[in-house]
């Protein structure tokens, strides 16, 4: 009996444990977590007006993400094409794709074509050495959110090379909408500071030479600079035959006659008699000027005057000097000269490796403005004192390129 009872409750474990599982069956799959990244396209804020370029058109073939262990999933893209000369710092939108949960290193991107639009009507298609390219940066997708991001198109990633227009995708780059954000807030605050610093009037370009004769006519050139047109009130040259005067034009014992003027049409020049001097003499000087209310002064300069009665101190012979000038450098970068040297510069810049905004070369001594690929300008200075650079920027955003030292020896 025993037994009995003993192999009935075996049995009946048995057919309970096939009651609750079939043969077959498996437990339903977990329904896996989704987010949203929605990606947009971008361009900075400031470029050059007076390039020529109208529109830059630039198509996308796919997008991809990238995750963290290397595997690519494509997004879906607007197929349409982007004006990126026009977005200004304002987002255009890529497009938005569903996602599962998960951390992602960046965008594989493959541009279809990029055409510059130019102010004539001519349409130029720009080379594509490599379509595809990678933007990195780190991003996560969470469940029933949505990640914004922004493709940061820079308009100089468009460049000139050998006479053509050529894409450079290295200068792309990825943001979150937080980077983004703090990106432009940073831009734009250097574009204040910048337009800030070359709105003060300022004295640029002070030409003179050297030494002179003793009571002869000196000639003297400058420009009183500012990025606005401005009144300039006054502006002359204040010398004495001592040396080491502050900023202050009234501790100088002489002037030169006042000009006035605007700073749009900033050439000045005077010319006045030098001192009668019985031997060799230093006389000092500085270019003032007062432009609406506000003080601009070139450094202290000096020249030497030799005594009528004696032989003239030779001219030096004006140092000339030929630089290339592109993206990523001067060539040469630096060059020495003597103080009070004239020094006449010419600028070279190329059709190869310049952007199509081309070059803004600036120092506290001259400013060559835009030099459009293919052009040059020549400019001319007196060696002052003490060493100084040369910058170049990209124009009108101000963004620094490349600088070269001139060395005063």
């Amino acid at each position: 009996m025993k037994s009995f009872l003993a192999l009935f409750l075996v049995l009946g474990l048995f057919f309970a444990g096939c009651a609750t599982q079939q043969p077959g069956t498996q437990e339903p799959p977990q329904a896996k977590e989704k987010g949203t990244l929605s990606l947009s396209i971008s361009s900075q804020e400031s470029y050059n007006e007076n390039s020529g370029v109208s529109q830059i058109m630039v198509g996308f073939e796919n997008i991809k993400a990238i995750g963290a262990d290397g595997h690519e999933l494509g997004l879906t893209v607007n197929k349409k094409i982007y004006d990126v000369l026009s977005l200004e710092g304002e987002k255009g939108g890529l497009g938005s794709t569903e996602l599962e949960s998960e951390a992602f290193t960046g965008l594989k991107a493959t541009v279809s074509k990029i055409e510059v639009l130019l102010a004539d009507g001519e349409t130029i298609q720009v080379e594509l050495p490599q379509k595809e390219f990678l933007v990195e940066n780190n991003f996560g997708i969470t469940k029933d959110s949505e990640t914004n991001m922004v493709l940061y198109f820079d308009l100089y990633s468009i460049a000139m090379q050998d006479g053509k227009y050529v894409f450079a995708p290295n200068m792309v780059k990825l943001f979150g909408e937080k980077q983004f954000g703090e990106f432009m807030e940073k831009m734009r605050e250097e574009g204040r500071e910048v337009e800030d610093e070359l709105a003060k009037p300022r004295i640029e370009q002070v030409i003179f030479e050297p030494a002179g004769v003793s009571d002869e006519n000196f000639f003297l050139a400058w420009t009183v600079a500012s990025s606005e047109d401005k009144l300039v009130e006054h502006t002359a040259v204040h010398w004495d035959l001592v040396g080491g005067h502050g900023e202050n034009f009234e501790e100088y014992a002489n002037a030169s006659d006042v000009l006035t003027g605007r700073t749009t049409d900033g050439q000045f020049g005077v010319g006045f008699a030098l001192p009668e001097v019985l031997e060799e003499t230093t006389l000092f000087f500085r270019v003032h000027a007062m432009v609406e209310g506000k003080h601009a002064y070139s450094e202290e300069k000096s020249i030497t005057i030799m005594p009528a009665t004696g032989d003239a101190q030779q001219e030096p012979e004006t140092k000339e000097f030929t630089i290339l000038a592109n993206d990523s450098k001067f060539d040469p970068n630096e060059i020495t000269v003597s103080p009070g040297d004239l020094v006449r510069i010419t600028f070279n810049v190329p059709t190869s490796g310049v952007s199509w905004g081309g070059e803004d070369i600036r120092s506290d001594h001259f400013n060559t403005g835009v030099v459009k690929p293919g052009e040059n300008k020549t400019i001319e200075f007196t060696a002052p004192e003490s060493s100084f650079k040369v910058r170049s920027f990209w124009p009108n955003s101000s963004i620094l390129k490349a600088t070269m030292n001139v060395t005063i020896g």
